[in-house]
């Protein structure tokens, strides 16, 4: 039978870890392959290294503890937490620049890739929203061209961990700055462009 745990997943390039740009990207990804595994303690830490047994005989009958054990052998535990170790560390780009290194435990470069990213990543998610927010529209502008400049910043404020509503947009977002004759007079295309539920609660 085949070991799932033989190969390490490659992250496609865009999700690996570069710098604090796709922190987000690549930190979903990372939980997300761990969590396929059932692997999460070797992540957070919390399924330590059990002893060595002294000529212990593993033979084809032994039965192996499920992936989420708390007690696993400590062949097992040597497996799991490499497999885990490894998907971090080689799905970063350059990780010497990050001062994470092959040998440490997969807690310790989750940890640390935490304490080092976590809070840059919220100054960036606070950046592009206030880029999408302070995007207004001029009533002399091409309304398509204004839609199209709403949905790539707010894309980009998603690239950062921004949880900022797919599809049609909401009503104050495409309003922003705009007359309520303005409004009137282009109903039709606001209407089109604007989550339904927006134009219901301003009713």
């Amino acid at each position: 039978m085949s070991n799932p745990l033989a190969t390490v997943p490659s992250f496609p390039e865009e999700r690996r870890l570069k710098d604090a740009d796709n922190w987000h990207a690549f930190k979903s990804h990372v939980i997300n392959a761990i969590r396929a595994k059932t692997l999460q303690g070797y992540l957070e830490g919390t399924i330590s290294q059990p002893p060595i047994v002294p000529n212990l005989v593993i033979t084809s009958t032994t039965t192996a503890t499920p992936y989420s054990s708390m007690a696993p052998s400590y062949d097992e535990w040597l497996q799991r937490e490499g497999w885990v170790a490894g998907v971090l560390y080689q799905n970063i780009i350059d990780p010497d620049a990050h001062s994470i290194s092959p040998d440490q435990p997969a807690a310790t470069m989750w940890t640390d890739l935490k304490t080092k990213f976590d809070v840059t990543s919220q100054i960036y998610q606070d950046v592009a929203m206030k880029r999408l927010e302070s995007l207004k529209l001029d009533e002399e502008a091409d309304f398509e061209d204004h839609l199209h400049k709403l949905s790539k910043f707010r894309v980009a404020a998603n690239a950062v961990g921004c949880n900022v509503q797919q599809g049609k947009t909401a009503l104050a977002e495409v309003t922003r700055g705009l007359t309520e004759f303005w409004v009137f007079k282009n109903r039709d295309k606001v209407v089109a462009n604007v989550d339904p539920s927006a134009l219901a609660a301003t009713t």
